[in-house]
Formats: C-alpha cells, structure tokens, sequence
C-alpha cells in the first residue's frame, strides 16, 4: 500500500470513527462542538503546518475524527498564510464533505446523499429539492448540512431556499421546525445560514426583524449584480417574495406589492431561460398558497408572447384556477390557450405543444365549463359540456369519471361511457409498461380506474407504484386515497389523503376531499359501533 493510500485510509478511518463517536455524545453536524474542544481545534490547525511531519499528520487525522464539527474552521485555513497550512486544510475539507450522513439519518437521507459528492451541479440540485419533499421534514437536518457545508455557495443557498419553503401550518410544526434549524445551523457564518436564522427571527416578531431581512435581500441583490455566480435571479426573487409575504401580513399591501413586482422584474427577458425561471417559481409560489402572484407570474410570461410558454401558462393557470373551484376563470384560461395553438397552424391540423393537443387542450376546457355548470345545479349544460370534452377527446380522464357518475343516465349512455374507460384504461395500462416505469401512466390509470370501473386490485398497485417512484407528489398520494376509498379502505383512504394534504396544503381540491373522506371514515366507525 503507497503512503498515499496509508494516509487516505487513516483519515477516512477516523472520519467515520467521528461519526460514532459525535452520536454517542449526543452531538450532530450543525451543533457547536464543546466549549473545552474550540482552542484545541485552533491549536490543531496551526499544526498542520508544524516541521515536524509525525505532528502534523496527528492533527491532520484529529481534525478528521472531528468531522463536520471542525468544518468551520478548517474551511476558514484553507485562507491561511501558511501554505502547507492551506493546503492540508483543502485536502481536509475534501474527506470531510465525502461523509454526508449520520447513523441516526432516515434511509430516504441516506440514499438521497449516497456518493452526494461525486453528482454534477444538476444532480445535487435535485437531491437537494427531494430532502425538502421527505414526508414529516424528515430531510431538514441534512438539508442544514448542505447549507453550512457544501462547496458550492450557489447550492448552499438553494438548500436554505428549500428549507425556507418547509414552514408547516401548525404551530407545534413551526416550533420544531425553528427549533431543528437553530440547533443545527450554530453559528455558522454562511449567507445562506443567516437568511434561516434570520428568516425565524422574521416570523417571530416581523415588526423589529423586517428590516434586518430587507437588509439580508438588498444584499443578495447587490450581489446578483456583481457577482451574478455566487447567487441566481431565481434566489433572489424567492427571498423577495418572501419578504412581500410578510409585508402582506402585517397589512402593509402597498410595500408587498412593490416587493412583489420587484421579484418579478428580475431576468425579465423572453429567453427560454428565463421565462422557465418564471414559470418554476410561479409554481412555487402556487404550492406556497400565494395565489395572486403565482397569476402575475403565469400572466407575465403569457405577455412576452413565446407562443409554447403561453400556452404551458394558460393550462398551469387554468389548472390552479380549476383547483381553487374557478371554474368559470379555468375555462377562459384554456380558450386563450387554444386560440394560440389554432393560430400556429391550420385547423386542418392539430398542433400539439408540450405534450398535449389543441384537442385535448379543448377538452379540458370544456370539463371545465361542465364543473362551472354542475356547481350551478345546471345538469342538462352540465352534460352537455362533458358530451363536448368526449366528443374532442374520448379518453379525457376528469370528464369520463364524471359522466360514469352523472345519475339516472340510460344504459346506452353508461354502456357507452363503459366501452370508452375500458378503452383509455387499456391504453394507460400499455404506456404504464409491464413492469410498469412510467410513474404518470400508472397515476393516470389508477385515477381512471380506481374511481370508475375496472381492475381495482391492479390500479391499487400501479398507484402504490406510482408513489414509490414519486414519494413527494402530492397528486400521486390523492390518486391512492381515491382508490382506497373505491375499495371501502376508508382508513387508508383518509390517511393517504392526510399526506397528500401534508405536501400540497393549499391544494383545495385536496383539502375538500379530505373531508369527504374522513366524513365517511367516521360515519363508518360509529356505524360499526355496537348499540346498547
């Protein structure tokens, strides 16, 4: 064995030794080391560069056994004066980030940061983004790891942007929530770090902190324009926007919505680029329950007149509007939708963007219309624009599913609805693949059957499937909820639906039929209650 490998042995050996030994003494990566170790980790950074090589490979190998707990300052040598200094401390740094879980990790964390290191930009990105999806905030403490310890300052800050977007709506939530990030983040000097602590403070008592956050933003601003690496108009508008929210909540409507429109200017360009920044964070801002600028966002990028972005918008806008029971706003939605893709080319020809037909994007519409018309109590417009969606497209999920459910239909009308699941069910079942691996076609099958007729047993298992391969869609646990119920499994219909409510908690189609389940869920419980 080279010497070379001897002293990478010995320092991976006593790094993972750290680890158990950090746990033992209940300590976390995060967490200041004891007040009796401080002076000693100073103490082993200056003998990193003693001229004596036995010393300096001693305190090379205790500054590894220290783990994340010395990373502050074995980041903070890798500046120093002395070059055999820096250079063991860079050396240092490279063993300490290689080891990015705890013993005491879930397995969801521990597969997530598997070979973490190793993953180009785009890949750590995405793993970052599943630790914040991790059902009961289950990812936050590796998620303050990564915005105290990654290399990267951009990802660092991405992670603290997707811890941002953690808050619960219960107070025992945000208590813990606040309570993990403080113990985990320390005093970490990280601009990322700074936002979350300051970010509770904020939250806390929003009339003394604002200021300070204001502070923390123009900052990141200022930055975005000199040092436009270091951070991306993207950050920069999420902590605008989050900044507007409290505004708003302080009833300071004017400033929020200044602020607001000040997120929204950035990166204002037609590029495809930047108007898929817009629409992401349109979204996200949707999933925060931030409704109305989630709309100036979606309506802003209808505006700069990219014809496959605006239509995209129409239908996301439609959908949002669809699950706020807007109907009628829905539907006008996806007529502009459709009036651009008929002026692309000629009607002779169904132009298809993103996937989906001008068709299809009619169809929809006039689902929509007969939702509008169904909350009027109008059945006969009702079935009317449901006949329109199937004459457009007879495999459209949502309007199949309601004409199977219309009342005293006759049984031409049901044999015909039948024949037309049987087949768009036959044809999801095909693109879901045998074994299945496409997780939206085993979604959309599951959805069609679980909630008219067919296979139950196989749409119970493709939707279970569908959500071992997209544990964070809150979409895919609504679909499982709806085929439990279809099951009379109304306990697990209910906590399905609990879940699904926990990682969309502003969706309203969601959060309605919770309700209708858990209703059924304890009609049935006192029903089976034996009367005496």
């Amino acid at each position: 064995m080279t010497p070379a490998r001897c002293r990478l042995l010995a320092l991976v050996t006593a790094l993972l030794a750290s680890c158990a030994a950090s746990e033992a003494m209940g300590l976390v990566p995060g967490q200041a080391a004891p007040p009796q170790a401080k002076p000693s980790i100073r103490e082993l950074i200056e003998q990193l560069g003693d001229a004596d090589f036995a010393r300096r490979q001693r305190a090379e190998e205790k500054l590894a056994a220290m783990g994340f707990d010395a990373y502050d300052a074995v980041e903070a040598a890798t500046r120093h004066q002395d070059f055999e200094i820096a250079a063991r401390a860079r050396y240092l740094l490279s063993f300490i980030r290689m080891h990015w879980t705890m013993q005491s990790d879930p397995d969801a964390v521990r597969e997530l940061l598997a070979d973490y290191e190793f993953r180009g930009i785009d890949e750590r990105l995405s793993r970052i983004r599943a630790l914040a999806r991790l059902e009961n905030v289950a990812g936050l403490p590796a998620l303050c790891r990564l915005v105290r310890f990654e290399k990267s300052e951009l990802l660092s800050k991405h992670a603290a942007i997707e811890a941002l977007n953690l808050e619960p709506a219960d107070e025992n939530g945000r208590a813990l929530l606040a309570e993990t990030l403080r113990n985990h983040l320390g005093s970490s000097p990280r601009p990322a770090a700074q936002w979350l602590l300051a970010y509770l403070d904020l939250r806390n008592d929003p009339d003394a902190a604002r200021a300070a956050w204001a502070a923390l933003v123009e900052s990141e601003q200022s930055l975005l324009q000199k040092s436009p690496g270091h951070t991306s108009p993207q950050i920069v508008a999420t902590l605008l926007y989050h900044l507007a929210e409290v505004q708003a909540k302080q009833g300071v409507d004017e400033l929020a919505e200044t602020t607001a429109r000040q997120a929204r200017q950035l990166s204002p360009g037609n590029h495809p680029e930047q108007l898929l920044m817009h629409l992401q964070m349109a979204g996200a801002l949707q999933r925060r329950g931030l409704f109305r600028w989630a709309e100036a966002e979606y309506r802003q990028i209808i505006e700069a007149g990219v014809p496959e972005f605006a239509v995209v918008s129409q239908r996301y806008l439609a959908e949002m509007w669809h699950d706020q029971s807007n109907d009628a706003a829905a539907a006008e939605s996806l007529r502009d939708a459709v009036a651009i893709m008929e002026k692309l080319q000629p009607k002779t020809q169904d132009v298809e963007i993103a996937g989906q037909s001008a068709k299809q994007t009619r169809a929809r519409m006039y689902y929509f219309e007969s939702c509008r018309w169904e909350e009027q109590g109008d059945r006969a417009k009702q079935i009317d624009h449901l006949e329109k969606a199937l004459k457009d497209d007879p495999a459209e999920i949502d309007a199949l599913i309601a004409c199977w459910r219309l009342p005293e239909q006759s049984q031409e009308f049901r044999q015909k609805i039948g024949d037309l699941i049987d087949r768009a069910a036959s044809e999801l079942r095909q693109q879901a693949g045998d074994p299945p691996e496409d997780a939206n076609a085993c979604n959309q099958y599951a959805w069609l059957v679980g909630n008219t007729k067919g296979d139950s047993d196989d749409a119970l298992s493709l939707s279970l499937k569908s959500v071992e391969m997209n544990p964070t869609s809150g979409a895919f646990h609504d679909t499982l909820a709806h085929v439990y119920f279809g099951r009379g499994d109304y306990e697990k219909a209910v906590k399905t639906q609990t879940r699904a409510a926990e990682l969309d908690p502003h969706s309203g189609l969601i959060r309605k039929q919770l309700e209708v389940f858990q209703a059924a869920l304890k009609k049935q419980q006192a029903e089976a209650k034996p009367r005496g």
